[in-house]
């Protein structure tokens, strides 16, 4: 029987909690885009912009950024910047999702296969 390598165990955690932090902050970047465009949505115009200190959906979109940046240096301090990086264009994918869910933009089969080359382009340049 083979033996059970515990340190191999928890190198492999430790690497995929890394990818977790990182995924996460892509969401918040994406998600905080999401929270801009629907406060450009409300804004009557540039009148208004000034308004914006005090609007709870902008404040919000700041703290989504806030949290992806914060998450982003952590991760750069444990990933390297070209592997990192790479997971930045999973925003790509997640925007127009999220645009579709939220505003219900239309999203055209373009949209799924070059999700697929972005998603498989990650993919292959994390094989080792």
């Amino acid at each position: 029987m083979g033996s059970f390598d515990v340190s191999s165990l928890a190198r492999t955690v430790d690497e995929m909690n890394r990818y977790v932090v990182l995924t996460i902050c892509v969401l918040c970047a994406s998600f905080g885009h999401v929270l801009f465009k629907s406060v450009a949505n409300t804004m009557k115009s540039l009148d208004s912009v000034w308004t914006l200190a005090f609007e709870p959906v902008f404040i919000s979109a700041l703290c989504m950024y806030g949290v992806s940046t914060l998450g982003w240096i952590w991760c750069l301090q444990e990933i390297p910047l070209s592997q990192a990086y790479l997971f930045m264009s999973l925003a790509y994918v997640f925007i127009p999702l999220m645009a579709w869910f939220y505003f219900g933009e239309i999203i055209s089969p373009q949209y799924f296969l070059s999700a697929v080359l972005i998603v498989g382009g990650i993919l292959l340049a994390m094989v080792k």
